[in-house]
């Protein structure tokens, strides 16, 4: 199978072309020419889609009284994810890609932390939590072959 960058097959099993050269030369613009669009990674988009479903199934079950607490914690949290992912694809060198990956999982633990919290603390039921927690940790194991295969570049 052919990696999207064609530079051959793509060994990070997370989707992603981790093969291309981060270190290439910039374009006129100031852009990679080498470099997809962080929007086209799959864990950007699992980022994008767990923050959605933190934002549209969780947050409005929380007590009201939560609003600057739990909910506001969550909420950084799991917008911080899909963040820290495009802000380390639009680095220039694969060591601050790497930095900023390892704060999208820290803030995937983070959000892991606070649904099973909700749920110690009946805020939420575990019916509520566990396909999250499933959903997350599936992008968990997206962004650690991510990880592995830059950091074996």
């Amino acid at each position: 199978m052919e990696a999207p960058c064609g530079a051959g097959e793509c060994t990070c099993g997370a989707g992603e072309c981790a093969l291309r050269s981060r270190e290439s030369a910039p374009a006129a613009r100031g852009e990679r020419k080498d470099e997809m669009d962080y929007r086209e990674l799959s864990v950007w988009k699992m980022g994008m889609r767990l923050a959605k479903e933190v934002y549209k199934t969780i947050i409005p079950k929380l007590p009201e009284y939560e609003k600057y607490g739990l909910s506001n914690q969550m909420s950084r949290a799991a917008v911080s994810i899909p963040s820290n992912i495009a802000e380390g694809h639009s680095r220039e060198s694969t060591k601050k890609y790497i930095q900023f990956l390892t704060y999208a999982k820290g803030s995937l633990a983070e959000l892991q932390t606070q649904l099973l919290l909700s749920v110690e603390i009946d805020y939420l039921s575990e019916a509520d939590v566990l396909p999250i927690i499933d959903f997350s940790n599936d992008l968990l194991k997206k962004l650690n072959k991510l990880l592995i295969a830059l950091k074996n570049k």
